[in-house]
C-alpha cells in the first residue's frame, strides 16, 4: 500500500480549509472510499493519522474504523513508552491494534514471548509471516537456517529468497536489530546455530568476497552472485545480534 505524503497533505488541507457543507470535502466521498483513504494514511505514518484525527470530529470518528487499526504503521512508536504519562494511552492504543489483527503488534508480542516456548512461538511467527509481515518472514527464515534439519533450512532459504526479490533483507535485519536492542535477550539453550554453511565451497566460490569486503549495509548493495554465500553472510549478521 502506497500513500504519498503529498496526498496526505491534500487530504488534511481539503477538510481544514473547506466548509462542511461543500461537496468537495472528504466527507462527501462514499464511506468505503473514506476508509480506504484513511487506511493509506495510517499505513504510511501514525503521525499523519493522528494529525487527521485532530482536524475535526468526522475525521476522529472515521479513524476509529477497525481496518485502520489493523493497518496503522507502528514503526515510529517505541516498543516501550519513554514517558510514564504515555503508558496507559499507548497500551490502550496497542490493544485496539492487537484486537484488529495488526501484524506489527502481533510480531512485537511474539518477540517478547519467544523465550517462554520456542516451538509454539515459531508456529505463531510462521502465521504472521504468511500474512505478509516482512520482518516476521525474515525472523522466521533466519531461525530455520539456524537448525540442523535440512528440510527446515530449505524452507528458511525460500523465505529469504522472497525477501531478497523484494529488495528488503537488510531493511528487515536492521529492524530486528533495533527491536532486539530494546527488549530481547535470547536464551542460548533455546537457539542453537548449526555450523554447516549453505555454500559447500565458500573459499573458492564467486560469492566469497562477501566474507572479506565491506559489510552489506544497504539493500541496494545486495549484489552477491552466490545466494548461498549471501545467506551464510546474513546468518552471521543475524547470529551476531543475539550472540549465537
Amino acid at each position: 500500500m502506497d500513500a504519498p505524503r503529498s496526498l496526505i497533505k491534500k487530504v488534511i488541507e481539503a477538510q481544514t480549509h473547506t466548509s462542511y457543507g461543500s461537496s468537495s470535502t472528504i466527507m462527501s466521498l462514499p464511506k468505503d472510499l473514506q476508509v480506504h483513504l484513511f487506511s493509506m494514511v495510517a499505513f504510511d505514518s501514525i503521525v499523519d493519522l493522528f494529525n487527521l484525527k485532530i482536524c475535526c470530529k468526522d475525521f476522529l470518528d472515521l479513524a476509529e474504523e477497525k481496518c485502520i487499526y489493523q493497518l496503522v504503521s507502528l514503526d515510529t512508536l517505541p516498543l516501550f513508552p519513554w514517558h510514564p504519562d504515555l503508558k496507559d494511552k499507548q497500551s490502550s492504543f496497542l490493544q485496539l491494534c492487537r484486537e484488529s489483527g495488526n501484524l506489527e503488534i502481533l510480531f512485537r508480542d511474539w518477540l517478547l514471548e519467544f523465550n517462554k516456548n520456542r516451538n509454539s512461538c515459531l508456529q505463531i511467527l510462521r502465521e504472521i509471516s504468511e500474512k505478509g509481515h516482512e520482518t516476521a518472514k525474515y525472523m522466521y527464515g533466519m531461525l530455520l537456517l539456524c537448525l540442523e534439519d535440512e528440510e527446515k533450512r530449505k524452507e528458511g532459504l525460500m523465505q529469504l529468497r522472497l525477501l531478497r526479490r523484494s529488495n528488503c533483507v537488510i531493511t528487515c535485519r536492521k529492524k530486528v536489530e533495533d527491536l532486539a536492542s530494546h527488549c530481547w535477550r535470547v536464551n542460548r539453550k533455546e537457539v542453537v546455530r548449526t555450523r554447516k554453511t549453505l555454500c559447500r565451497n565458500p573459499m573458492e566460490c564467486n560469492g566469497r568476497r562477501v566474507y572479506f569486503g565491506w559489510p552489506l549495509l544497504k539493500d541496494e548493495e545486495d549484489d552477491i552472485p552466490c545466494e548461498y554465500c549471501r545467506f551464510d553472510y546474513e546468518l552471521n549478521c543475524f547470529c551476531s545480534i543475539f550472540n549465537l
